[in-house]
């Protein structure tokens, strides 16, 4: 629901700060590096492609290219980290972004994705399935990235930040999670055979598994194992609390 608002907020500001949007296609892809200030809707289709609906921000500072089969979306100056300068306030000086008023969302079609990287704060949401041998996910920041479902052998996820991870359905036969800060995941509807996790920090994890869930922990992170698989501790340094409902 969150999305949903976030996408209608954005259409109606755009209609009142004269929206403008450009559509090229796209040579093949199959990883996606997404950078700040950029919310994305990834589509699966037949061919790729990207349209990207901008406001209060000039078209040539935007960046849609593919470089080695992997998708760039970014801001000029802010492939990294976002662009800032200092602006003077009445008693202070302080540092702002320069794409502050920027409104930019880039709607991605892919035909093959086996890589996803998220820089930020933006909110990323794939309405299709994710299928394929493998799929890596890594977000640094605080992005909030919802996918439909995934099909996949094996699914990995490394997270920095306090980014928020959904996964509403599908299969993965394992999955692999290494949690830096107080990330929150919710993979609780993803089933899975295995699964192992390094957690560092105070984040927070629903997972669901049949066989075997592996735990290394430090700090108070939250864990939830749904399912009937075997639960074994690694090392554990801090306060974990781990929960298990079949």
């Amino acid at each position: 629901m969150k999305t949903i608002n976030l996408f209608l907020c954005l259409a109606l500001t755009y209609m009142h700060v004269h929206a403008q949007e450009f559509t090229r296609s796209l040579p093949s892809f199959e990883k996606i590096t997404i950078s700040p200030k950029i919310n994305v809707v990834l589509t699966k289709g037949n061919k790729e492609s990207v349209r990207v609906v901008y406001a209060r921000v000039d078209q040539d500072k935007i960046h849609a290219s593919v470089s080695g089969k992997t998708l760039q979306l970014y801001l000029e100056g802010a492939r990294i980290l976002d662009k800032r300068e200092y602006v003077d306030g009445d008693d202070y000086r302080s540092k702002v972004s320069v794409y502050r008023d920027a409104l930019v969302t880039a709607y991605v079609t892919y035909t093959d994705l086996q890589k996803l990287e998220v820089r930020g704060e933006e909110e990323i949401t794939c309405t299709s399935v994710i299928a394929g041998d493998e799929f890596t996910l890594k977000a640094y920041g605080q992005s909030e990235i919802t996918l439909d479902s995934l099909n996949v052998g094996e699914f990995r996820m490394v997270l920095y930040g306090e980014n928020k991870i959904k996964v509403k359905s599908g299969l993965a036969q394992r999955q692999t999670y290494r949690l830096y800060g107080e990330n929150k995941i919710d993979n609780s509807a993803l089933k899975s055979e295995d699964i192992t996790t390094s957690i560092y920090g105070e984040g927070r994890l629903k997972l669901f598994a049949s066989n075997q869930v592996y735990i290394t922990a430090f700090g108070e992170p939250l864990i939830e194992v749904w399912g009937s698989p075997d639960i074994r501790k690694g090392l554990m340094i801090g306060r974990a609390s781990i929960t298990h409902s079949k």
